[in-house]
């Protein structure tokens, strides 16, 4: 009972990534013990569950999204061109250790033909989305294995999102796909890609599922001389299956 009376009381506050960073933040992710990972497109950073440093290493731009698997950290990474109608990105899904951030494998992911941005998993596939030529009413999302082998791609009828999806993450059973946009667009739909609901929320940035449908929702601040700042929010599940941020409860 203290332990979730203290998962509760923490899901209250705000927690902020400690430390400035060069690049803004792209997408976070939460292992089975609580410590969070925190991708800074130029620097991955692990923190324990108050966002008190423990680990960071400097990567290669542009690190986007993150996902957790066990004990592996897989990043969706674009060092090309995002958004090119004639396809110009150079796709990559990137391995990481938790424990220390060591880098354990990488391998191409060039079917991602406008820009890798963000990737999570159910458990049984990777799922990769990224970047989308302007006025295209189609999203794509690609299906890849844990050997980061290409299965197969969705075509989700969403509408047009401003640069694609950023973001992705499952949990409550649901796919949840972040857009930027005015205002941002969070797309969510079932485990099989179906009953699409397109609302206005911003997690662009991140989304970290808590369980008993609470979550995380990443924002980035650029604090002038310093650089940019990570934080997260606590949200939870609306009665029509969207997210709401707590403080605006």
């Amino acid at each position: 009972m203290i332990a979730v009376v203290l998962l509760i009381a923490l899901q209250q506050e705000e927690i902020v990534c400690e430390g400035a960073y060069s690049g803004h933040l792209q997408g976070v992710a939460r292992d089975s013990v609580g410590d969070l990972y925190w991708s800074f497109t130029t620097t991955l950073v692990k923190t324990d569950s108050t966002g008190h440093l423990i680990q960071k290493t400097d990567v290669e731009s542009h690190h986007g999204d993150v996902c957790i698997v066990g004990d592996r950290l897989y990043c969706a990474v674009n060092k090309g061109l995002f958004n090119n109608p004639a396809g110009k990105a150079d796709n990559w899904i990137v391995v990481y250790d938790t424990y220390d951030l060591r880098e354990i494998g990488r391998k191409p992911a060039q079917i991602v033909t406008h820009g890798a941005g963000g990737i999570s998993s159910d458990g049984k596939k990777l799922i990769v989305v990224g970047g989308l030529p302007g006025g295209v009413e189609q999203n794509y999302l690609y299906e890849f294995d844990f050997y980061l082998q290409f299965h197969r791609k969705y075509v989700i009828e969403s509408g047009w999102t401003l640069l694609g999806i950023q973001t992705a993450t499952f949990a409550e059973g649901r796919w949840w796909f972040g857009c930027y946009g005015n205002p941002p667009q969070l797309l969510s739909m079932d485990s099989s890609f179906g009953d699409l609901v397109r609302s206005d929320f911003d997690c662009s940035l991140g989304l970290v599922p808590m369980g008993e449908g609470e979550f995380l929702v990443a924002r980035d601040k650029l604090v002038r001389g310093q650089g940019h700042i990570g934080s997260l929010l606590p949200a939870q599940t609306t009665a029509t299956g969207r997210l709401s941020l707590l403080s605006d409860e």
